[in-house]
């Protein structure tokens, strides 16, 4: 009985393993090879198994299927400094899932063949040398999910049949060379988590249909040239922790409505042309950590609400137009590590509640209007490694008297 039991075990073993004895399609075969010719380097030997002495479903980086074991349903080829062009015959791999091949050496287009991999539920191929246009059949990739091309020297227009990808999840055009408009079709992916289109070339305004990604939870457009109003419409985002839309051309308010992402941990807008008042609403996002504002137009007073960002742990909002007093209130902010006040119209005193931030590293407070006595609490902040407190009009010495300021 136990010798029947293991021959079963050696049956079921053998049927679940490929083998040289498995079946082969030849189209999948040969679309594998002809990735292969066009690679003009392999230091790494990562295709040198990529033969007839093994079954295709063997060869390094591939992964072929349970339901049909002949077909191929995943290539991974990432980080094995692979050069060459991509072939258009991948195409051909018509049950695949998964294409891999980021961070390697590849040049040329995307192929737009690529686009007839209705299977395709991954296509990464970030982080290599491609150039040319996005094609847009991929459009035609419904059951996409994470698409990844960030970090390649593509140009041309973001193709607004992406907007078709109703399963998208993650979508990253990151460090390319893009031009052109967001498309507004993107609001038309309500599944998308993360949508990554900073350091290109995108210009004019910010889709007010963004406000429809209810799941989004990041969203990076920074380091373009966007222009025009942020859209109220993401305050609309619910789920939204991370907010980077700094260094573009962006103007007007800081909407209000702002104040309704309570999940927020990260709001970058600093660097573009924004004006009015900071909203006191952001007193509501209790989860931020990271506040940029700095380098923009904006006026009036800091919200004393900012007291209830108890997470809070770096406040950026030097080099702006900023008056009256510095709000006693941040006291409260017992995790702050950071705060950058300077190059603002700010006057009055120093407030001595300053004194409670024990996890202060840097404090830049000068190029102001501040008037006073440098407060006694400055010696006792023991984690403080810079202050800054030049070009203001307080009493004393605001270098020489202070052990670790840099002038």
């Amino acid at each position: 009985m136990r010798g029947l039991h293991l021959l079963l075990l050696i049956c079921l073993f053998s049927f679940h393993l490929p083998s040289n004895n498995f079946a082969t399609n030849e189209t999948d075969k040969f679309a594998l090879l002809s990735f292969k010719s066009l690679m003009s380097n392999d230091s790494f030997e990562a295709l040198a198994s990529w033969n007839d002495s093994l079954h295709y479903c063997l060869w390094q980086g591939v992964r072929c299927g349970n339901r049909h074991p002949d077909r191929v349903t995943a290539l991974s080829l990432g980080s094995l400094s692979l050069s060459g062009h991509i072939s258009p015959s991948l195409a051909n791999l018509t049950f695949l899932q998964r294409l891999n091949l980021s961070d390697n050496q590849l040049t040329g287009n995307i192929p737009a063949e690529l686009g007839h991999l209705s299977r395709l539920q991954n296509l990464n191929l970030s982080v290599n040398k491609l150039d040319g246009n996005i094609p847009t059949e991929l459009g035609h990739l419904t059951r996409l999910q994470d698409l990844h091309l960030g970090l390649n020297n593509l140009v041309g227009n973001i193709p607004s049949t992406i907007g078709n990808c109703s399963n998208l999840k993650f979508l990253g055009l990151r460090n390319n060379n893009l031009q052109g408009t967001i498309p507004p079709q993107f609001g038309f992916l309500e599944l998308l988590e993360i949508l990554n289109l900073g350091a290109n070339n995108l210009t004019e305004s910010i889709p007010s249909t963004l406000g429809n990604l209810t799941h989004l939870s990041e969203l990076y457009l920074f380091g373009n040239n966007l222009d025009c109003n942020i859209p109220v419409e993401i305050g609309h985002l619910s789920r939204l922790q991370i907010l980077r839309l700094d260094r573009n051309n962006l103007d007007g308010n800081i909407p209000a409505e702002l104040g309704h992402l309570s999940r927020l941990q990260i709001l970058s807008l600093g660097v573009n042309n924004l004006d009015g008042n900071i909203p006191s609403t952001l007193g509501n996002c209790s989860n931020l950590e990271y506040i940029y504002m700095n380098s923009n137009n904006l006026q009036g007073s800091i919200p004393p609400q900012f007291c209830f960002l108890e997470q809070l742990k770096e406040l950026s909002l030097q080099t702006n137009n900023l008056t009256e007093s510095i709000p006693s209130t941040l006291g409260n902010l017992t995790h702050l590590s950071a705060l950058y006040l300077y190059e603002n119209n700010l006057d009055g005193f120093i407030p001595p509640t300053l004194g409670q931030l024990k996890a202060l590293k840097n404090l830049s407070l000068h190029a102001n209007n501040l008037s006073g006595k440098i407060p006694h609490f400055i010696y006792n902040l023991s984690a403080m490694v810079d202050l800054r407190l030049s070009r203001n009009q307080l009493d004393g010495n605001t270098t020489a008297e202070i052990p670790f300021c840099d002038p």
